[in-house]
């Protein structure tokens, strides 16, 4: 007893108090995970089978922890990962969904071929047994599998070929399919969230930026399911999730917008497009007074003010002219804080100057959107970016400074450093 407390973190030691034996136990015991079981009736294997039962049940816990503030603030999240691998501390379902966090934690800082490295590191490890952690894993190698596989079409746009598209699709609707059997629990409410966000992500890249059709009553499936498993993963622990899944609700909402703009369902789209500007701006206000990356907000304030540009063709009078003096105010206070090179702050201030022009071409209108799907910045050059940052800690260390680097993330991709990470 005294090795295992001393090895391990005291909820971690699995204790079973058979016949109210917890009345007469020692001091030390206290504090520990314990059950109480009662033998009466019942053989010595159905006792041991219920006590079994239990464990497995037990293990069920979710991370007791605000997901959002994990995500921006990767390294406290990957040490918590490689603290595991080295004393394991968690139950199973946390450090499954540590990894799920994990991988959104790398691109919004641009540290995606670290992630992937690290990942894939431990799964060919031979240390992990769990089927939760084991899909994590393979779910965020999903997501970087289609970040690294979008190609550019003759006009520069990035798009994910039919092959790559159908292999991550299998595998994507496979591990949903496994995890679909599993007890409720948060771990398997976080997973669908994600990896229906990444079928949609992949159902954009491959139909609407190669050019492809067909298949609409799939995407239309997973597009709602999108949203329904982010409320269904709020709801689960509103106080800890709810900022996370208005994370992943303004991905979904967004998404489903430029879907339905691509299928002639304008009323549907406006309705998506407001209610991912909600979602962003709840984000925006949650992490306004909070201590924390300097960066990582700015890339979040960024993109509230860029969803404001969503469908400025789309509205008229006092809304257009009320969004124009808002993007107007704020590309003032971005100069003014140096972030006048940001690839987001570019973006912002080219649709204004093309609404002032009359040109009238939105970002919506004119094909140069991209789906954000999982991706915290829009940019498609930085999608594969991020798989060529270097290895340093310093790119995780979230003090960067606010220029350039602060949302077009890290690595130029001619390094050697850097041609090894992807």
């Amino acid at each position: 007893l005294g090795f295992l407390v001393g090895s391990l973190k005291i909820k971690r030691v699995f204790t079973v108090y058979i016949d109210g034996a917890e009345a007469t136990a020692p001091s030390d015991l206290k504090g520990m995970w314990d059950v109480s079981v009662f033998s009466e009736g019942k053989t010595t294997d159905e006792l041991a089978a219920e006590i079994v039962d239990l464990f497995i049940h037990e293990q069920t816990d979710e991370l007791n922890e605000n997901k959002i503030e994990l995500v921006t603030d990767i390294s406290r999240l990957r040490g918590l990962i490689e603290a595991h691998r080295a004393n394991p501390v968690h139950f199973e379902s946390e450090i499954a969904e540590l990894i799920l966090l994990y991988c959104q934690s790398t691109y919004m800082f641009g540290v995606m071929g670290k992630g992937k490295k690290l990942l894939t590191e431990i799964l060919n490890s031979g240390e992990v047994r769990d089927d939760r952690v084991i899909l994590a894993i393979n779910s965020s190698l999903c997501y970087y599998e289609i970040c690294e596989n979008l190609q550019q079409d003759k006009d520069g746009t990035l798009y994910l070929p039919k092959e790559a598209y159908e292999g991550i699709k299998t595998k994507l609707l496979s591990q949903i399919e496994t995890v679909e059997k599993l007890g409720d629990g948060e771990f398997k409410r976080m997973f669908l969230m994600l990896n229906y966000d990444y079928v949609t992500f992949a159902n954009m890249m491959y139909y609407l930026c190669a050019g492809a059709e067909g298949d609409l009553e799939f995407r239309d499936f997973c597009v709602e399911k999108c949203i329904e498993t982010c409320e269904k993963f709020r709801s689960f622990d509103p106080d800890k999730n709810d900022q996370l899944a208005a994370l992943y609700e303004s991905y979904g909402y967004r998404n489903a917008a430029l879907y339905f703009i691509k299928t002639d369902r304008k009323e549907k789209a406006m309705d998506a497009f407001d209610k991912s500007r909600a979602a962003r701006y709840k984000l925006f206000r949650y992490f306004r007074n909070k201590d924390m990356d300097k960066n990582i907000f700015e890339q979040i304030k960024m993109e509230y003010y860029l969803a404001l540009t969503d469908d400025l063709d789309l509205v008229y009078g006092v809304e257009k002219k009320r969004r124009l003096r808002e993007l107007e105010d704020y590309l003032e206070d971005a100069y003014s804080a140096s972030l006048d090179k940001n690839y987001l702050v570019r973006k912002i201030e080219k649709i204004l100057n093309s609404v002032s022009n009359d040109e009238k071409k939105t970002e919506t209108t004119s094909g140069f959107v991209t789906p954000l799907g999982f991706t915290m910045a829009t940019d498609d050059e930085v999608v594969k970016k991020a798989f060529t940052d270097n290895d340093k800690e310093t790119d995780e260390s979230g003090d960067k400074g606010s220029g350039e680097e602060s949302g077009e993330n890290k690595g130029d991709g001619n390094g050697e450093d850097d041609k090894n990470e992807g």
